[in-house]
């Protein structure tokens, strides 16, 4: 893994903060952040070695290792989602390869996904565990980064 040296400093900086847009953009859908969502999040980093595409293990590891700092710094951040998430595939799809940007963008929606069915459903947590406005905010990050 060493994808970094491909990316300057505020580009890494800028795929880094990726899963942190797709969380806030799903799991502040329904103007409601719950303990379920924020420990999906956590898992998605943690398991950041179950993602196949190299790069996007080495920015879910690079996460991992400074979260804190990396937190501070993604809330001094100016960006919304929408205009953080279009930078990303600004920078994949003029850095990455095809296929690692491609597979980051895909993975960025997985991740989303994982994080929008951790939380909900009817009854005893049976039925459709994502939200219409979850639907909708997965659908502005598929649109955001340009997914194909």
């Amino acid at each position: 893994m060493n994808n970094r040296s491909l990316f300057t400093a505020d580009e890494w900086r800028t795929l880094q903060f990726a899963p942190l847009w797709v969380f806030t953009a799903v799991a502040g859908a329904d103007r409601s952040v719950d303990e379920k969502e924020v420990a999906a999040l956590a898992k998605e980093i943690a398991d950041w070695a179950l993602y196949k595409e190299p790069l996007v293990q080495e920015i879910l590891l690079s996460v991992a290792l400074d979260l804190s700092n990396m937190m501070a710094q993604y809330r001094a951040d100016s960006r919304n989602v929408m205009t953080g998430l279009s930078n990303v595939a600004d920078v994949l799809d003029r850095k990455a390869t095809v296929d690692q940007a491609k597979n980051f963008k895909g993975a960025m929606v997985l991740l989303g996904r994982n994080i929008a069915q951790a939380s909900g459903g009817g009854l005893f947590g049976a039925g459709d565990k994502m939200s219409g406005d979850e639907k909708a905010a997965l659908g502005l990050i598929i649109l955001s980064l340009r997914v194909s």
